[in-house]
């Protein structure tokens, strides 16, 4: 099982979200475009579930920042970027 957070406002292909089994939603407030961000604590049993998330993740923000989300499982931790998954002990 994978469990982690990730900002919805960073998906570019919000059917990753049919993929998780949400445990929370938080509302942030930035300084930084958008002014909102929703974070969704998930979990999820997806097969190859880092890949389609990788896959789904938009490029950057307006405010060109690079998305990524950190996601964990029973013996790996996950660093999830566009295209890319990358992890380790």
């Amino acid at each position: 099982m994978y469990s982690g957070l990730i900002i919805k406002e960073s998906i570019m292909n919000e059917q990753i979200l049919d993929k998780l089994d949400v445990v929370s939603v938080e509302l942030w407030k930035t300084d930084n475009k958008p002014k909102y961000w929703t974070a969704i604590s998930f979990t999820s049993n997806y097969e190859d579930f880092p890949k389609h998330l990788s896959n789904a993740l938009a490029l950057s923000s307006e405010s060109g920042m690079v998305w990524y989300v950190d996601i964990k499982d029973t013996v790996y931790k996950y660093i999830v970027l566009k295209d890319i998954v990358a992890n380790n002990i």
